[in-house]
């Protein structure tokens, strides 16, 4: 068992957090069991994170972030004492899709996106960049590509 135990503060409270993980192999197989763990706040000031796997870890540290709010110039603790949470994906693929190929979005867009990913705890984004109505990706070896493919010479990545 690999186990961590770390104290934090934030604007005026302690907390400490146990860490555990069971398998701490970095390679996994793509599966929803992989991603299971548990969240507990069993006393004040300290909460447990449990997983099986560094994705689940990755997981319960996500739902661990979104039990704190700031408001007001002060951080809140929304997770109450006793609370116990375990979790693990009903599917392995929870997915999203963005089709730049019919539709541009600029990057600051995707990038966005891509950074919610985690939040919204999906597993799989598929881009679809290039279709018959647009091929808007320049590759330095074939730039000729998106010169005529392009919706236009602004719409490219």
């Amino acid at each position: 068992m690999a186990g961590l135990d770390s104290g934090s503060e934030i604007s005026g409270f302690d907390f400490q957090v146990k860490v555990t993980v069971d398998d701490a192999s970095p390679m996994y197989e793509f599966n929803s069991s992989d991603e299971a763990y548990t969240l507990t706040h069993p006393a004040p000031n300290t909460f447990e994170l449990k997983a099986g796997r560094y994705p689940g870890l990755a997981r319960a540290m996500e739902t661990f972030s979104q039990g704190f709010i700031h408001r007001r110039s002060a951080w809140t603790v929304l997770v109450k004492e006793g609370l116990a949470i375990k979790d693990q994906p009903a599917y392995s693929w929870r997915s999203i899709m963005i089709d730049t190929s019919r539709h541009f979005l600029p990057m600051s867009t995707i990038k966005d996106t891509v950074d919610s990913l985690m939040y919204a705890k999906m597993s799989v984004m598929h881009w679809h960049m290039i279709d018959e109505d647009s091929f808007p990706v320049v590759f330095p070896s074939h730039p000729e590509l998106a010169k005529g493919a392009a919706f236009s010479p602004n719409e490219t990545y």
